[in-house]
């Protein structure tokens, strides 16, 4: 089995933090093929792990490096969005996606000292597949 990344244990981490642990629903599937190769597969293409909390429901995380924009460019892909957009209408408001990405910044402006850093986006449907809302009018 693939070792997890950093970035999966800070989003771990991270999370439980906010008193929602996380269960991981991406899979490793190795390549016969190739010893130590593989493939990863997230849940419906777009989940690394699912969360529960009172207040927001069931929660799908994506997590990623410093890879923020090529995810949300992979969320708009056809196939993946219309995932993303049931898996968001069907919870009628209790289905959520988070996507969290690591970045290295600065502690300071103009220090040297770096430190990883969190950005979190709520995905909406409209993230996803804009003029969507306008379509259901």
């Amino acid at each position: 089995m693939a070792k997890r990344s950093k970035a999966s244990e800070r989003t771990l981490a991270y999370y439980k933090e906010l008193g929602m642990p996380l269960w991981r629903v991406e899979q490793w599937i190795p390549n016969p093929r190739s010893p130590g190769g593989g493939t990863r597969r997230d849940l419906w293409n777009f989940a690394d792990y699912l969360g529960m909390c009172p207040e927001r429901g069931i929660v799908a995380v994506q997590s990623c490096g410093d890879q923020h924009s090529e995810h949300i460019r992979k969320f708009r892909e056809p196939a993946i969005a219309a995932y993303i957009v049931q898996w968001l209408t069907y919870g009628r408001g209790r289905t959520h996606l988070d996507l969290i990405s690591w970045g290295k910044r600065k502690v300071k402006r103009g220090g040297k000292a770096m430190r990883y850093r969190a950005r979190i986006e709520r995905i909406t449907i409209e993230t996803v597949s804009p003029g969507w809302a306008d379509l259901m009018e």
